[in-house]
């Protein structure tokens, strides 16, 4: 794969794709052989699909990694940072807003390792601790359960993680400046009602320290060396 192209690709990524693609083409190649069974034919079909859905696939892992970083430049991402006061952050081929809002550190970045694209918030807090001086699982199971998201056509996914509430919001629609407001604001009433206190970006940087899978953004752009 020439470099310029490669770049866009983890190998995980590429991995994934090229599996996908011989599956498919193997399955057409069955169902084209073994309806006119003519070999030929089939060998043509298969080849064909595997090609197609190969180069569709790698075009659309490029659109979207780069979007990764320029979707953070558009009229809708430069509004939330202007009423945030966000920085831009740049770790590796990581890009994103960061930032301090009611106490509260606050990361947010265009998640590209979702197909289509999706805005993913961190609000992150003081990690709740138990009599045994571990983190609190039952607390935030309960928080979880008080605070899930539900409904069939849910546009946004909440979740209570150790250090942050993680939220996902899915579709252009709701990728709007007064959604995104509004979704952090909910956020961190939720927090001052559970009673989860602020953290410091340093003390987020330690947890990251300790344990970068659980405390960053999931995404394959986010990467510690």
């Amino acid at each position: 794969m020439p470099i310029e192209i490669k770049k866009y690709f983890s190998k995980s990524s590429l991995l994934t794709i090229i599996v996908i693609t011989v599956i498919c083409g193997g399955l057409f190649f069955s169902s084209v052989y073994g309806k006119s069974n003519d070999s030929d034919r089939a060998i043509t079909w298969g080849v064909g699909v595997t090609l197609f859905l190969f180069i569709y696939l790698v075009i659309s892992e490029i659109i979207d990694k780069k979007q990764h970083k320029s979707k953070l430049s558009t009229r809708s991402f430069r509004k939330i940072k202007k009423h945030f006061n966000f920085k831009v952050e740049n770790i590796n081929d990581y890009w994103g807003f960061k930032g301090v809002y009611k106490n509260y550190f606050i990361r947010l970045f265009f998640d590209n390792l979702y197909r289509g694209g999706r805005i993913g918030i961190l609000i992150y807090y003081q990690q709740p601790k138990n009599n045994y001086g571990g983190v609190d699982i039952r607390l935030l199971d309960k928080i979880n359960h008080k605070y899930e998201v539900n409904g069939m056509f849910k546009s946004y996914s909440r979740i209570y993680d150790t250090s942050h509430i993680r939220i996902f919001t899915n579709g252009w629609y709701n990728r709007r400046p007064i959604k995104v407001i509004k979704l952090i604001e909910e956020g961190i009433s939720t927090l001052h009602s559970t009673n989860l206190k602020p953290i410091s970006e340093i003390e987020v940087d330690e947890l990251i320290t300790n344990d970068k899978y659980i405390h960053t953004p999931l995404t394959e752009t986010y990467e510690i060396k």
